[in-house]
């Protein structure tokens, strides 16, 4: 019996600088990829109920940065729904951000970063790091007003990290235990 659902995960590497406009402009477009997702994959297919997209820079190796993109989907559908999944990020770096989506994504982000200010978690780990890492302290000091300063281009130029040539992709189907549905486990040549 195999499972009903299977989990798309898509990495892309980023090489953008580690400076506070070169990431905001990466998060600006990483939720243009998130929106995007959810037209097509959610809202226009109905295969997942909640796309995610994230951009992740590990806070002490921060040469350690990728755009991270999951999805949930029918174990049968998997690897079409995975393509199409890809192939909107492929589209992002080759065609860009819409004027539209620009302005209106780039003020999500925004006042999600205005949310991120008041909040206690934040501010302790980024504490945490302006111990160890020179400039994290500029970079908290500017983290709500980087977003004026974030243009449509910067945005298109951070999304040419979204290119085909670059991803990770895999596909993971959860392994179902024979024993516990009454009967024998499938042998697999080595």
């Amino acid at each position: 019996m195999k499972s009903s659902s299977a989990w798309s995960l898509v990495l892309w590497p980023v090489t953008q600088p580690d400076r506070p406009l070169d990431n905001a402009a990466l998060e600006v477009a990483t939720a243009v990829l998130r929106d995007r997702e959810l037209s097509t994959l959610r809202d226009k297919l109905g295969a997942t109920y909640t796309p995610s997209a994230s951009f992740i820079r590990n806070a002490i190796q921060r040469d350690f940065t990728f755009v991270a993109l999951g999805n949930t989907f029918e174990s049968h559908r998997a690897e079409e729904l995975a393509m199409i999944s890809i192939e909107i990020g492929v589209q992002l770096a080759a065609k860009g951000v819409t004027p539209e989506e620009f302005t209106r994504v780039r003020e999500l982000v925004r006042a999600q970063r205005a949310k991120e200010l008041l909040g206690n978690d934040w501010w302790l780990d980024y504490v945490a790091l302006a111990q160890s890492r020179a400039g994290a302290l500029d970079e908290m000091r500017s983290h709500g007003k980087v977003m004026d300063a974030v243009t449509m281009e910067d945005v298109n130029q951070a999304a040419q990290n979204f290119q085909p040539s670059r991803l990770t992709a895999m596909i993971l189907h959860p392994v179902l235990d024979a024993a516990k549905e009454g009967r024998a486990p499938e042998s697999k040549p080595p």
